[in-house]
């Protein structure tokens, strides 16, 4: 439960057999939901003798919008576990249009060599975001390198948190071969991706593979122009229909 949840049905909902028990119980609900901050969460767990405050820092509250620069920052410390922070962190830098910060926080974040990425359950999730950046940032020769770990997981997704996804591998492998300089490779690798994101109706992630993929064709021959325009252009009306608004400005440069 959260505190946005009307706190009167958590009470009414452990102490409808209104036993003295219960009534207790839902006193001490009431109780915590009285002082429960914006994303912490009631946790109720049947093994222990009363509930308890759950303080996640990986479920981000879709109604309180995406995290700001300083709140990523702030999370993104030098522990072995704010490892995917770090890898997030150069592209909330990019996001608030400083590149020199997005530069520097993608070199802390590589500090360490790729090899010496904590892989924890987020692993994937913090190669992923150091890809992206890459190939943000034109790093031709880590993106060699990231590419190399990420390929193994081609058939994948992404997932940046409970509520964001950053689409098939393939993207990403794309986006890194692109950089790299593999051209052949990184064609396949976005159409994989489109051919993913369409068997799902993601259209959120079609979007971003379609702009992602029109960018690397106009850096191409003349023959790949028509469809880097078809790609960007579709990708433009999606983004303004969903409210992507950097994808829909990426796409509108072209």
């Amino acid at each position: 439960m959260s505190p946005d949840t009307e706190p009167r049905l958590v009470v009414v909902g452990v102490s409808h057999h209104n036993s003295p028990v219960q009534v207790r119980e839902a006193l001490a609900f009431a109780k915590l939901m009285a002082g429960i901050a914006p994303r912490v969460f009631l946790l109720r767990n049947v093994n222990d003798d009363a509930p308890t405050l759950f303080r996640t820092r990986w479920a981000l509250s879709w109604l309180r919008g995406p995290m700001t620069l300083p709140e990523i920052t702030r999370l993104a410390g030098d522990e072995p576990a704010a490892a995917p922070w770090r890898g997030i962190l150069p592209l909330a830098y990019l996001d608030a249009g400083d590149p020199v910060g997005a530069r520097s926080a993608y070199e802390r974040a590589l500090d360490g060599g790729i090899a010496g990425l904590p892989r924890t359950m987020l692993w994937l999730t913090t190669i992923g975001s150091l890809a992206e950046a890459a190939a943000l940032l034109d790093d031709a020769v880590n993106a060699e390198l990231l590419y190399a770990e990420l390929e193994p997981y081609a058939d994948r997704l992404v997932q940046w948190s409970f509520t964001g996804n950053a689409g098939s591998v393939h993207r990403l492998l794309g986006r890194t071969a692109a950089t790299a300089g593999w051209n052949d490779r990184a064609r396949g690798h976005f159409e994989a991706a489109l051919q993913r994101h369409a068997e799902l109706d993601a259209a959120p992630l079609l979007a971003r593979t379609r702009c992602d993929y029109g960018e690397f064709l106009l850096r191409g021959s003349r023959a790949d122009a028509p469809t880097a325009r078809r790609c960007l252009g579709q990708a433009r009306l999606t983004a303004r229909r969903l409210g992507m608004a950097g994808v829909a400005t990426r796409a509108e440069r072209y």
